[in-house]
C-alpha cells in the first residue's frame, strides 16, 4: 500500500474526537498516515467545540499532536478564493472553510477526509457516512 496524505475537514475531526462510529471509521481509514489541516479547519473545530461546551485547549492539542497545519500563504489564499468562486457555481453552499480544504488538498496532492456531503463528487475526497 502506498502512503497517502490526508486533509481532514472539521466534520472528520469532530467525529473522531467524539469517538462516534463515523469517527472510528475515520481513525481506521487514516491509520498512521500523515494528516493535514488548515487554519480554517482549526477555527471551525474550536468554534464547534466551544459552542458544545467542550474543552477547546484539549481539542487544539489533539489536532496539533496529529496533524500538520498548512500555513496560509498568499498563494493558498488566492487558490481558496478561486475554488470558492468556481465551486459555488455548482454548490451555492460551499463555504470558505471547505474551499480552503480543497486548496490544501490540491497543494499537497492529498485526499480529503470528511463527513460533509458537500465533498461528494470530488475525486480526491472520501466522504465517511
Amino acid at each position: 500500500m502506498t502512503s497517502t496524505d490526508f486533509i481532514l475537514d472539521t466534520s472528520a475531526i469532530i467525529e473522531a474526537m467524539q469517538e462516534t462510529e463515523r469517527g472510528k471509521r475515520i481513525e481506521k481509514l487514516i491509520g498512521s498516515e500523515r494528516c493535514f489541516v488548515t487554519p480554517f479547519t482549526i477555527a471551525e473545530t474550536i468554534s464547534v467545540t466551544l459552542r458544545n461546551k467542550g474543552n477547546t485547549e484539549l481539542a487544539l492539542r489533539a489536532i496539533l499532536d496529529r496533524c500538520v497545519v498548512i500555513e496560509t500563504r498568499s498563494v493558498q489564499g488566492y487558490d481558496t478564493g478561486l475554488f470558492h468562486a468556481v465551486g459555488r457555481r455548482t454548490n451555492p453552499k460551499l463555504s470558505y472553510g471547505d474551499a480552503a480544504v480543497i486548496a490544501a488538498a490540491d497543494l499537497v496532492k492529498g485526499t480529503i477526509v470528511s463527513c460533509d456531503a458537500d465533498f461528494k463528487g470530488f475525486t480526491n475526497a472520501i466522504v465517511v457516512e
